[in-house]
């Protein structure tokens, strides 16, 4: 509402801009959209301008209900909901909030031209109460106040010296409500949204918050120059400061602390992370860290001093981003970084002159000591710590201490604990990663919460760029919660995440884990590409592949609901649908990977893909189109590239077999489980000149 309230401050000129824009964004829906603006201001304010990044469909679904929400709380429900039916949640959010941006850029580019104006006319009265003269500005300035102040016709008869300090004090005091009511708007804006841990997982984050930064930090300075330079350095204000105090003055002088406030903060938000450490770090294991610092003409990085790291616990960072104080405690931090042996490195800086941006990265660096919590509030696989980067810049000649965080990270000493630690930074980085700083472990998130959680780890982890559908989240929900019906504003605990609660014999974090795990080794290019049909229950993927309308041959793929990181086939013949695990290696690995085994499958031959948008099944894709089988043959002395074991032909025939290697439908066994069985059959006749084979099915 404060934006709103701000804008309508501004007169015609910046006004018109705002109707020109909404004429262009909403067209014929202008009417609608100003209303809706006007009684959800406070919630789209709040909601939509306090992100930088862009969130996931799942949390631009839950705002929408809300705003509705709030429209009928309002009373203004069933007739202006009916109205607003073209409005699609995606659409309502970009559409609102490039509303929002423009109107707070009209905001900081308008407001100062204004208040100038009408410091003119206050100097312009100082004038003359001083000289006693009736030309008081020159004509073509006198017109443009009298526009836009409304101040009278200038009289012939010249008013008396109680008169002009009285129209003196009044013209300032209506200046300083004007500047007061809108700076506050533009501070709350650019000084108080630090960006999410999650922002910097964004590949466009660098560039996007660059942008953004310089334009919060220039609007801040603006305001700055003007009130120290322009209003406080003004004759008419020196006049009115000598004279006995006022509340315009008191008002400017608390305004300028806030500014000044301000700009400390948002100098200190110069530096963001931009390579993280991983979730979790291993004892003495290497990873690089990269920064980057902004600059602008009046803030210069070109020889700002390398930033200082260390490990900060969670309740340093706590603290650090409620207070901003770089305490002496958390400086010293409870862990330390170095660069790793046998060729410990020194950091590395770069600046980009024509940017005006710093990068320092620093290579091999290791934690060869578990940091040191003397409070240690949660279980130690609970316990998650940060980098802190630290340095000074100088801003108007006075230092100012520039600071961030890296992303969470839980600290192992074995691989045996990743998984749990894995999933405490989901729980502490996606799911609460506007606050990851609550330490309260009976804090509970909402089921829309954690679904838009699910889908930014898929995100980061595989690096694509979709998300899931909402059949998808649906069953990665049930399979959490171990039961069907649920609603989106339902509570999930922490502890769900380590329980069995479907009855697959797998905790889901488990189970999720192991999922991710094949994504990342096995599926990367065909998980891109949407080849997958992925989380899916089993008797749901039947139901869907023995529909009428697809042929004998038709599969699709999905991860299997009870066994860790394995790949279910599922398909159709012509007795029937049918499902199989594909067969791992020690390893974990598919043998002879995804492309070979399915391409060497005779029975199948069309691929039914999913629609990520509907979550339909929609697309039949030949299977020789997909699956690609050009890899050499391996002997058994050349390994390939990515270190999984030769597939040799002939040497081993897989037997795909239900009940006692005989087919076996799904109707027969509701309960799902292992469900295929293979041997090896070794021949040295068919070693060569032979395809491998999978039985006739």
């Amino acid at each position: 509402m404060a934006l709103l309230e701000a804008v309508r401050q501004l007169h015609e000129g910046p006004q018109h801009d705002i109707d020109t824009f909404y004429e262009k964004k909403f067209q014929d829906r202008i009417a609608v959209s100003r209303k809706l603006r006007e009684i959800a201001a406070e919630f789209l304010e709040r909601t939509l301008l306090a992100e930088v990044e862009d969130p996931v469909e799942v949390e631009i679904i839950n705002w929408y209900r809300e705003f509705q929400n709030s429209l009928q709380s309002r009373n203004y429900g069933d007739e202006l909901l009916k109205q607003n039916d073209f409005f699609t949640p995606r659409k309502w959010h970009t559409e609102f909030k490039s509303c929002l941006k423009h109107e707070l850029k009209i905001l900081s580019d308008a407001w100062v031209s204004i208040a100038k104006i009408g410091l003119q006319k206050c100097n312009a009265l100082q004038e003359q109460l001083f000289q006693n003269v009736s030309n008081i500005v020159a004509p073509e300035d006198l017109h443009t106040v009298t526009l836009v102040w409304g101040w009278p016709n200038p009289s012939k008869t010249l008013p008396t010296e109680q008169e002009l300090r009285k129209q003196i004090n009044e013209e300032l005091d209506s200046l300083v409500r004007y500047i007061y009511f809108c700076v506050p708007v533009l501070l709350e804006h650019c000084g108080s949204f630090r960006p999410s841990y999650f922002s910097s997982q964004f590949p466009d984050f660098k560039e996007k918050w660059g942008t953004e930064y310089r334009w919060r930090l220039r609007t801040i300075n603006n305001i700055k120059a003007f009130l120290r330079n322009v209003l406080v350095s003004s004759a008419a204000w020196r006049h009115v400061s000598h004279c006995s105090p006022t509340d315009s003055i008191q008002r400017i002088h608390h305004l300028i602390k806030q500014v000044n406030a301000s700009i400390t903060k948002i100098t200190s938000q110069a530096m963001i992370v931009t390579q993280q450490p991983h979730g979790t770090i291993k004892k003495e294991s290497k990873f690089d860290l990269e920064i980057r610092m902004f600059g602008e003409d009046f803030l210069k990085v070109d020889q700002v001093c390398v930033p200082k790291i260390t490990v900060i616990t969670e309740t340093h960072a706590e603290s650090l981003h409620r207070d901003g104080i770089l305490t002496k405690d958390i400086l010293n931090g409870c862990g330390k970084l170095q660069s790793t042996k046998p060729s410990p490195k020194l950091p590395t800086a770069t600046y980009n002159d024509k940017e005006q941006w710093t990068n320092v990265v620093y290579e091999r660096m290791s934690i060869p000591k578990r940091p040191h919590n003397g409070s240690r509030p949660r279980a130690v696989l609970k316990e998650t710590f940060f980098i802190l980067f630290h340095t000074e810049l100088t801003f108007d000649g006075e230092p100012v201490h520039v600071w961030t965080c890296s992303t969470p990270f839980v600290y192992t000493t074995n691989t045996s604990q990743e998984c749990e630690g894995n999933a405490t930074i989901f729980w502490d980085m996606y799911v609460f990663y506007k606050d990851p700083f609550n330490l309260s472990s009976a804090r509970v998130a909402k089921v829309w919460q954690v679904q838009a959680a699910l889908c930014r780890y898929i995100q980061n982890e595989s690096g694509v760029s979709w998300e899931l559908n909402r059949y998808s989240l649906k069953f990665l929900i049930q399979k959490l919660l171990g039961y069907g019906d649920f609603n989106l504003d339902d509570s999930i605990s922490r502890a769900a995440l380590d329980e069995d609660r479907d009855q697959s014999g797998q905790p889901f974090w488990k189970w999720f884990m192991g999922a991710i795990k094949l994504i990342k080794e096995d599926l990367d290019d065909h998980w891109e590409k949407e080849h997958i049909g992925g989380f899916l229950d089993r008797d749901d993927a039947e139901n869907i592949i023995k529909e009428s309308q697809y042929s004998s041959g038709t599969f699709l793929l999905r991860f299997s609901s009870s066994q860790l990181g394995a790949l279910s086939l599922v398909w159709k013949n012509s007795t029937g649908t049918f499902s199989t695990i594909l067969p791992k290696n020690e390893k974990g690995l598919l043998v002879g990977g995804i492309n070979k085994l399915i391409a060497d499958t005779e029975s199948i031959n069309t691929l039914l893909v999913i629609n990520r948008c509907t979550g339909r099944f929609y697309q039949l894709l030949p299977k020789c189109e997909v699956f690609t089988n050009n890899s050499p043959v391996n002997s058994p002395e050349r390994v390939p590239a990515n270190g999984k074991k030769p597939y040799v032909k002939a040497l081993m025939m897989l037997s795909l077999g239900f009940s006692s290697l005989m087919q076996r439908k799904s109707s027969d066994s509701p309960k799902p489980g292992p469900s295929s069985q293979y041997k090896l059959i070794t021949d040295r006749t068919r070693e060569t000149g032979k395809k491998w084979i999978y039985p006739q099915i």
